[in-house]
């Protein structure tokens, strides 16, 4: 019963919801407006193609000039920056409210820190219709930075009138964040009047039962509350629970001693039964009053998100009626769909018939819904993803569509993308991202060998954009595709003061495997990374780990890359060139990880795949490697594996102290049965590690005790003494030794 109330009220209260968000086409609109608002307003802005550089030299030099002094921002996010602040900041005379929307939102959008603080400092100000454009897109931005969130917290107590029921609302979507601090205002007494007047309103829009608990304390007669905070606390919670009960402190109170010890159930089926009433009440107005359509829209998709956060967390019952909001007629109503989704897939997976359902929205007449269907399969892995998005790019005509599009296609490549994005390719505004994609498709994820017409397209299409601006993605693609003749241009560019370009050009040279130019700049930081994997990904030799090993990275913070590219190639070395690809590490004094990474794993194969005398070589480099760094059960278990009862003189000895000292004391006496021979190595253990060098003694002691001959036994007491004046504490028997002692005869 609980489930149908809940589904039939979901059902019939999703189906309006208003947004706050930019509406198909306004967004190009909004740019325009912004470039004329700059204008207006003073503000240089440049506009026109990017000349190519007159020489190598000032490669990227504009993007370094436009460098934000707290980061690293790209020259088109400093412009975004410039056009788009003052609107916001300097609308002091009331401006189209539309348009500070706009802004806020776009600025919220780019997700850096730069507009993080305009948005923050407009929060902060002085100026009501700034922050409530802040607040409004906050409220309808899928993830709103903490820092924002916290602006919103420390305005509550002093927010005026008109942000108030915005604020309110925005604060109830991080109650988890928020809850504790604005409970804690309203009890404390000593505070202002009007900031606990604030945060009495702000419970309202919670509803939820923690909510109600605090405002039911300010009803308690014994508080001596002033009159008006006991009516705000009323008037907060007839919104919170949509009860008749008015500004009654006692009818409040004797309703709460029911609903208290109400189940969660019971409650959330409550609050639907009043929702339900409320919007029957709502749509009979609406058929007097057309006028009010938005606002009982914007009503309704603030129950529809009250009432999936009060749902019990049953997933079933949580997603049996998304399919049908998905395909509502109200795009606010698909939109609301697709967050709940993405809400509910952090924790649950979702049936592939919704993925399926979700899938339809790729076709949506809206931009937006397009756009975010798009994120969330990406997201969800939908499998068909790459092939539906490279069908519909040809034709799409929304940039942020076709941006997340070209954006999703760079994670997932797939060669039917390749018209599309080659077309794409002249198109400024995504022209970088288009040849990023193309790269990925071409080479990094290994999609299909271009064609030749296709690759005929693609020359066109990156002379044509090569002629207008000059772009390391440009280029990247402009030298894979010259002729080698023209590798001289490419030598030009790799003397360029923008490392972003030396690094494309590498990457395409090394995906010529023309590594002359590259061996040559080895160490230039933005062209080794190219060079070192390159050569690690030809034949797997000895010779190529070795010019691998000696091309040592010429910044330390390179050295991850340099040991990935001596990893990859030890990975592909037959078994045969273990023992001298060892050698080669050792006499670079490569790091220790990468030799036991590469006897490990050879120490293990089987017997047929390396002959016995490498294997007993490899498992006593392995061994002794662990024995000097004291790691004593690895070596053991090293040194067990091998078979042959024979070895050097060397070998038994250290198969006698790995067993030894890992515990294994009747497999040490197999290599070492006289006790002059433990006695020796207890010597050699006096002054290191007492705890162990207690249990060797005591294990000497209970072995050989009895058969001691006088001079040992002299010898014995003496490096007890020793042991005994380090430490009066006689070793605790671990775990381990316990079970050694069990294992053995």
């Amino acid at each position: 019963m609980t489930k149908q109330i809940a589904q039939t009220a979901d059902q019939r209260l999703m189906r309006d919801r208003p947004s706050f968000r930019i509406l198909p086409g306004v967004s190009c609109l909004f740019l325009a407006l912004v470039a004329v608002t700059a204008g207006c307003s003073g503000f240089a802005t440049t506009t026109g193609p990017v000349q190519p550089n007159a020489a190598p030299g000032a490669i990227g030099q504009a993007d370094s000039d436009d460098a934000d002094s707290e980061g690293a921002l790209t020259e088109r996010q400093q412009r975004q920056i410039d056009l788009i602040a003052p609107i916001l900041l300097e609308s002091t005379n009331g401006p189209d409210d539309g348009r500070l929307l706009a802004a806020a939102q776009e600025l919220l959008a780019l997700e850096i820190d730069r507009a993080d603080q305009i948005l923050e400092q407009a929060l902060r100000g002085n100026q009501p219709n700034q922050m409530l454009a802040v607040l409004r897109a906050m409220i309808t931005s899928e993830t709103t930075p903490q820092r924002l969130v916290q602006a919103a917290l420390d305005i509550l107590p002093t927010a005026p009138l008109q942000a108030q029921d915005t604020l309110w609302r925005l604060l109830a979507q991080h109650e988890a964040d928020v809850l504790a601090n604005i409970s804690a205002l309203v009890q404390d007494q000593s505070a202002a009047p009007e900031h606990r007047l604030n945060a009495i309103g702000a419970l309202g829009a919670f509803r939820t039962r923690d909510a109600a608990d605090q405002l039911i304390a300010l009803l308690n007669e014994q508080r001596e509350e002033p009159e008006a905070i006991t009516a705000a606390a009323c008037e907060a919670l007839t919104r919170l629970t949509r009860l008749p009960y008015g500004n009654r402190p006692q009818t409040w109170r004797s309703w709460w001693v029911q609903a208290r010890n109400q189940t969660r159930e019971q409650w959330l089926v409550d609050q639907v039964q009043r929702l339900a009433t409320e919007r029957a009440e709502l749509e009979r107005e609406l058929t007097l009053q057309r006028q009010r359509v938005r606002r009982v829209e914007q009503r309704v998709i603030e129950v529809l998100r009250d009432l999936f956060r009060a749902l019990p967390t049953d997933v079933d019952q949580q997603l049996a009626p998304l399919p049908t909001l998905l395909d509502d007629e109200l795009s606010v109503v698909r939109e609301f769909a697709i967050e709940r989704i993405r809400f509910i897939s952090r924790d649950h997976e979702i049936p592939a018939a919704l993925i399926n359902a979700l899938s339809a929205r790729l076709d949506d007449p809206q931009a937006t819904i397009r756009t975010r269907a798009a994120r969330l399969l990406n997201e969800l892995n939908y499998t068909e993803l790459s092939e539906r998005l490279a069908r519909g790019l040809g034709d799409e005509t929304s940039i942020d569509v076709i941006q997340t599009s070209i954006e999703l296609l760079t994670e997932r490549p797939t060669a039917t993308a390749l018209p599309a994005l080659i077309r794409r390719i002249g198109d400024p505004t995504v022209s970088d991202a288009a040849c990023e994609a193309v790269w990925k498709c071409l080479f990094l994820h290994g999609t299909e060998e271009i064609d030749a017409e296709q690759r005929a397209a693609l020359i066109d299409s990156v002379r044509d954009a090569s002629a207008v601006r000059t772009t390391p993605q440009l280029t990247r693609l402009a030298v894979y595709l010259s002729e080698d003749a023209e590798f001289g241009q490419a030598a030009r560019f790799l003397e360029s003061d923008d490392p972003a370009m030396r690094t494309a050009v590498a990457e395409a040279l090394a995906q010529r495997s023309n590594l002359t130019l590259l061996r040559a700049r080895a160490d230039d930081t933005a062209v080794y990374p190219s060079l070192i994997r390159a050569i690690a990904q030809s034949d797997a030799t000895l010779a190529t780990l070795q010019s691998v090993v000696e091309l040592r990275p010429p910044e330390e913070t390179l050295t991850n890359t340099w040991r990935e590219s001596i990893t990859s190639v030890l990975a592909k070395l037959a078994p045969a060139d273990v023992i001298g690809a060892d050698d080669l590490l050792m006499q670079a004094n490569a790091d220790a990880a990468l030799r036991i990474e590469l006897l490990s794993r050879v120490a293990t194969m089987p017997t047929e795949q390396l002959p016995a005398a490498d294997r007993v070589e490899v498992a006593t480099r392995l061994g002794r490697f662990f024995v000097e760094r004291e790691q004593y059960a690895d070596a053991h278990v090293a040194l067990e594996l091998i078979t042959t009862a024979n070895g050097s003189a060397e070998l038994q000895q250290l198969r006698f102290k790995a067993a030894l000292l890992a515990g294994h004391y009747n497999r040490a006496a197999e290599f070492q049965p006289t006790a002059e021979a433990w006695i020796e190595l207890l010597a050699d253990l006096a002054g290191g590690d007492e705890t162990l060098a207690k249990r060797v003694q005591t294990e000497i002691d209970q072995r050989f005790g009895a058969t001691l001959t006088e001079e040992l036994r002299t010898r014995l007491d003496t490096l007890r003494q020793q042991l005994d004046g380090e430490s009066q504490t006689p070793p605790e028997p671990t775990a381990a030794d316990a079970s050694n002692a069990a294992s053995e005869p």
